[in-house]
């Protein structure tokens, strides 16, 4: 494990591509890859990243994870294999950027405190992304492939700002809400829900026991929200109209 307790900058040489920690624990007295334990670090920056990667055999709870600090960026680092590929649990001010998180239980979870998400790519994911319990704002991530099919391409609550994020492809709802967020718009949602059972086809899946706004989004068809290949709403009422009539597209800017 590497265990970051000072105020530092750590970086890579040559990109994420090339620098590689790999998670490996044969006691099993270690849970995950690279804590982050004090304020105002950045771990990796633009091409300067790292690939944090479980090894399939350990259990890997955590590729990267920073509990009860503030000032945190995570930026350009490739995280596979875990648990959680980015995990900021209780912090502050936290920005997670321009990374890439695949294969993991949960791409990138921020719960309980306050930060940013944005320009990263989550996929083949059980869940891609889940910012629960604090003030987050997501934008401009590219959400793919979640396998989970009780699962989400994206988890948000009341205190979110969702805006210009793309989440296509996944097992099981593409949006998943259990309170309104803040701003729900400006997204493509759609592909979603391609297991069979109750979130088959379902873009928005709506459990708050009230009406979430979501009007702008892209759902795959000019019309709105239906049936195929329109992702449709699910569970409680949502206001999609009016609806995008192109896709919104995100660029994201590649890591090497």
């Amino acid at each position: 494990m590497i265990n970051i307790n000072k105020t530092l900058t750590v970086v890579s040489r040559d990109g994420a591509a090339s620098t590689v920690i790999r998670f490996s624990d044969a006691g099993a007295t270690l849970s995950l890859a690279v804590e982050i334990e004090a304020n105002a670090v950045t771990f990796g920056t633009k091409n300067k990243g790292f690939t944090v990667l479980g090894n399939g055999t350990s259990p890997c709870a955590e590729a990267i994870a920073d509990v009860g600090v503030t000032g945190t960026t995570v930026e350009g680092n490739i995280a596979r294999n875990c648990g959680f590929g980015i995990l900021d649990f209780e912090s502050g001010i936290t920005t997670i950027k321009n990374n890439r998180v695949s294969d993991n239980t949960l791409g990138i979870l921020m719960v309980g405190g306050t930060g940013m998400a944005t320009t990263n790519v989550a996929s083949f994911n059980g869940t891609g992304m889940e910012m629960i319990s604090g003030t987050y704002t997501i934008t401009k991530n590219a959400v793919a492939g979640s396998r989970d099919p009780m699962g989400f391409g994206m988890f948000v609550e009341s205190g979110d700002t969702v805006t210009k994020n793309s989440i296509t492809g996944g097992a099981g709802s593409g949006i998943g809400a259990d309170s309104a967020p803040t701003s729900l718009t400006k997204n493509s949602i759609f592909g979603n829900g391609l297991a069979t059972g109750a979130n088959h086809n379902c873009g928005i899946n709506n459990t708050s026991g009230g009406t979430i706004t979501a009007t702008g989004n892209y759902w795959g068809t000019a019309s709105g929200p239906g049936s195929d290949p329109a992702d449709k709403t699910c569970g409680d009422p949502v206001t999609a109209m009016p609806a995008a009539e192109t896709e919104i597209k995100v660029l994201v800017p590649p890591i090497r």
